[in-house]
């Protein structure tokens, strides 16, 4: 994260149709951790509060499948499909401060994220291992 004291950064996931000028969290079908004020935010409302990350912090956000019988193959191509719920959940620091449950949108979820004018963020897409 680097971003100046009246700005923030938000990470999350959102359907397809999110508009771009929007933070994630803001819109239906969407969810996000914002950097300014630690809030977690679902549909458009406050969700949880979670810690506020500053210039340095690495913020995450991941997804947690649904369990599944090994025995049971899995529907399509073994993605979670519209309709079916996963944890989201968010990191600071590699730390995990917060998750909230959403409902997979037709088409999927996109990494989201929403910056103030002059904010600059690195992304890293690679799945974390733990």
């Amino acid at each position: 994260v680097e971003c100046g004291a009246d700005s923030a950064v938000g990470i999350g996931l959102a359907d397809r149709s999110h508009e771009p000028t929007k933070f994630p969290g803001w819109k239906k079908k969407s969810c996000g951790y914002h950097s300014d004020d630690g809030i977690l935010y679902k549909k458009g409302h406050h969700n949880k509060v979670m810690p506020t990350c500053v210039i340095g912090d690495i913020m995450g956000c991941g997804i947690r499948f649904p369990d599944r019988d090994l025995n049971v193959p899995p529907r399509g191509n073994g993605e979670p499909i519209r309709g079916e719920t996963v944890e989201v959940y968010f990191t600071k620091n590699a730390l995990e401060v917060g998750d909230v449950s959403m409902t997979v949108p037709e088409g999927g979820f996109y990494p989201t994220i929403g910056l103030s004018e002059g904010d600059r963020v690195s992304v890293d897409f690679s799945a974390a291992s733990g």
